[in-house]
């Protein structure tokens, strides 16, 4: 199972009108095996986090704005119990997250999107093994994770736009 938790841009807890514009604005994954034995965080943020010129240089942060790419990095936090097995699905998972491509741009490969990437992944490998006579039920249950990926791709694109508003 998966499930898509969000968190605040930076330390601390902000209050009033700000707090609702930025909750949730980070957001990462938690995946883990239906036993619970096995089990993985991931999130895509800036390489190097806060030593990334992009959160004190103002000229990356106005190139970001209009859309140029910056270093991006997975980061996967694993954690299985003791004694667990470890779940084939969710190591080609960790492999896939591993070979996402770390341009990291502010409209179309943001945290968001990442995650929202990785929840088709993880239907598309919890369907992996369904054996129907004529494929059907793979097929629609690729077709549901395509199209939640696409509803999730446009909601992840048009938080960013609102930025300069703000």
């Amino acid at each position: 199972s998966c499930r898509i938790k969000g968190f605040y841009p930076f330390p601390g807890t902000p209050s009033g009108p700000t707090a609702w514009f930025f909750r949730e604005m980070h957001q990462g994954i938690s995946v883990k095996t239906s036993d619970g034995s096995d089990s993985v965080f991931m999130d895509f943020m800036t390489k190097d986090g806060p030593a990334h010129p992009v959160w004190w240089d103002e000229g990356v942060k106005w190139q970001v704005l209009l859309g140029q790419n910056i270093g991006g990095e997975v980061r996967m936090r694993n954690s299985s119990r003791e004694g667990g097995k470890a779940s084939s699905k969710l190591e080609r998972l960790r492999i896939i997250a591993a070979n996402y491509d770390s341009d990291l741009n502010l409209y179309s490969n943001n945290c968001r999107i990442f995650c929202a990437r990785m929840s088709r992944e993880v239907e598309r490998l919890n369907h992996d093994d369904a054996d129907s006579a004529d494929g059907t039920s793979k097929i629609m249950a690729e077709f549901v994770a395509d199209a939640c990926l696409a509803f999730d791709v446009v909601r992840a694109a048009i938080l960013p736009m609102m930025y300069p508003a703000s």
